[in-house]
């Protein structure tokens, strides 16, 4: 807990002249700490909720000035599984091992310059220049001022500690009671049974506002507590003070950044009710919603899950794709159903700017659409998420390869929705169709990474577009083109080529011929229309052959085989969802990109 020998009074007094940011309250000392590491770094594993990470920082920053936001405890509110409780902790491990000087022997850490007299004391801190609230040392200090050194505060000697998380100093967690079986000891310590009620030698300060004094106290889904739990936090806040163990004897000063958390049912039916008026005017309220951002929840679940093997003895693989799309499904189940025609799907896609819909459809005016509880605050949590993705896995044989393919996890999903006693009716017919949505939007997901196959064939695109100029001349020059296949050639090109009457796309031609000469000249729908014939005419026969395992008899088919290998590799895939993905897109060619369809 303490580092060295402990220093004189005076010694710690000149200590403070050089150094006068080693007097800082429990916001200052967690608002350093943060900075000095870095907001960025702190916060590196949380996802998709930059607003809510910039509210609490702006909080400690505001609250470490000492107006009157230091006086508000903090309250995360938000839907189950959102991070509320993950970033308390995020918060108690910034401040873990930070320096902290307090009078030594004093079983609550009191800074030494409260045992100044008050006048002194407020000398000092005005030629410091520093904040420090108004405050007193704690009753066993004031016990020994008085009895062992006759008032002479000189006498008393100060120790460097360190603030830890796991021996309880500077941080303390208390978890929801039951009216019966609450005890304010828990709180606020108690007396040694059978002596002295009044006799601070004998008070126990070991409740969790002495723990965590100089730093953090964790109220845990604090609205789940009875009346009597929340009653010292209006004094702990208000005034900085708790009661004492004796009960009508002096207070106990405490400096403590008080930082609760709970989900939304309860804070709705606690806000509603008029006599809980002065706990919601001591409240800062900050929203952490879950996270509706596509990229983001790709990167949380992986946090979270096994998407990536922890242990080495485990080898196993998970489709990019797949991953991709259990995100989407998630992120899918948090929007709140709009009333202008736009999708779940659709909306996540817009937010994570995927999606580009009318002009006038916007993720702000989507975001605006509803005043309260929107998008965010409904669907499943990062832990279903995270479920989803294990349960796919430990339902995978285990005399082969393993692969959580997007079937896999379709499967999970489904097996999800239909197990989940949590989930109403209404809201399973809901999951269903959304999952129906998204299974549509990964076969063209799938569609666009094996339509990329054709990228890496650059002479053959080349010779493509070469061959569709001569033609398009050819019709310039009112040539005929009696070749099937040149007409197919050309019609796949300008499948993208948007022209409403023939003038317009004869004019359109002439300015290809004269702008366009080459493939690199070339516009991106006549690129797009390019890779697609290439696709179609020289690319699906090898899929097809690959996709039925059929054996390479020459050494141009098993070149093929190893290009299809190495270009979805880059998007992640291994052999087994190479496979499984494209033999999906064959038997669903209704819905999705036809290249690899019999």
């Amino acid at each position: 807990m303490s580092n060295g020998k402990p220093l004189t009074m005076g010694a710690y007094l000149e200590l403070l002249k050089k150094e006068p940011n080693l007097i800082k309250t429990a916001h200052a000392r967690i608002y350093d700490a943060v900075m000095k590491q870095g907001v960025k770094k702190v916060f590196a594993e949380y996802y998709g909720i930059d607003r809510t990470i910039q509210e609490i920082v702006n909080y400690f920053r505001a609250s470490a000035l000492g107006g009157e936001l230091s006086r508000k405890f903090l309250f995360l509110l938000g839907p189950p599984g959102s991070a509320k409780s993950s970033l308390v902790r995020t918060l108690a491990w910034v401040i873990n091992d930070e320096p902290i000087y307090f009078i030594d022997g004093c079983p609550v850490r009191d800074s030494p310059v409260y045992l100044l007299p008050r006048k002194q004391r407020l000398d000092l801190i005005n030629s410091l220049g520093v904040y420090l609230p108004e405050g007193d040392i704690c009753p066993v200090c004031r016990n020994r001022l008085r009895i062992v050194h006759n008032f002479n505060w000189n006498n008393f000697s100060v120790r460097l500690g360190h603030i830890s998380i796991k021996a309880s100093r500077g941080f303390a967690s208390v978890d929801p009671t039951d009216p019966m079986s609450f005890d304010k000891a828990k709180l606020i310590g108690s007396v040694t049974l059978g002596e002295k009620e009044g006799d601070p030698e004998h008070f126990e300060l070991d409740g969790a506002f002495c723990r965590a004094n100089g730093g953090i106290l964790e109220m845990v889904e604090i609205f789940k507590n009875p009346t009597e739990v929340l009653y010292p936090l209006l004094e702990a806040t208000q005034s900085r003070t708790i009661e004492s163990p004796a009960g009508r004897t002096e207070k106990l000063f405490i400096d403590v950044a008080i930082i609760s958390h709970s989900n939304l049912a309860e804070w709705k039916k606690f806000s509603n009710e008029k006599r809980n008026e002065p706990f919601l005017d001591r409240l800062h309220l900050i929203e952490v919603p879950h996270n509706i951002l596509l990229n983001e929840q790709i990167k949380i679940i992986e946090k979270i899950s096994i998407a990536k093997p922890k242990s080495r003895l485990v080898e196993y693989h998970v489709c990019p794709l797949g991953l991709r799309t259990l995100s989407a499904f998630t992120a899918s189940t948090r929007m709140k159903q709009s009333q202008i025609g736009v999708s779940n799907l659709q909306k996540v896609l817009v937010y994570s700017g995927n999606l580009n819909l009318a002009p006038d459809i916007t993720a702000e005016k989507l975001m605006k659409e509803f005043s309260e509880d929107g998008d965010g605050w409904c669907g499943i949590s990062n832990r279903d998420a995270a479920k989803i993705l294990e349960m796919a896995l430990a339902k995978q044989p285990l005399d082969r390869p393993i692969c959580v393919d997007p079937p896999s996890i379709f499967q999970s999903i489904e097996s999800f929705i239909d197990s989940n006693r949590g989930l109403t009716l209404v809201e399973k017919d809901l999951y269903r169709a959304l999952l129906e949505e998204v299974r549509a939007w990964f076969g063209k997901e799938a569609g666009k990474d094996f339509s990329k196959l054709a990228e890496d064939c650059r002479e053959e695109c080349e010779e493509v577009y070469r061959k569709y100029l001569n033609a398009i001349q050819s019709i310039i020059d009112l040539k005929a083109i009696e070749d099937d296949f040149l007409k197919e050639l050309v019609n796949n090109v300008e499948m993208m080529l948007k022209a409403d009457t023939g003038g317009d796309k004869y004019q359109k031609r002439l300015n290809i011929l004269s702008t366009a000469s080459t493939f690199d000249l070339a516009p991106t729908f006549l690129k797009q229309g390019v890779y697609w014939h290439v696709n179609q005419t020289i690319i699906r026969p090898y899929v097809v052959k690959f996709l039925n395992e059929e054996e390479a008899t020459d050494n141009e088919t098993l070149q093929w085989y190893e290009r299809i290998r190495s270009k979805l590799r880059l998007f992640g895939y291994c052999e087994i969802c190479i496979r499984s993905v494209g033999n999906w897109l064959r038997l669903k060619p209704e819905n999705y990109y036809p290249q690899f369809t019999n």
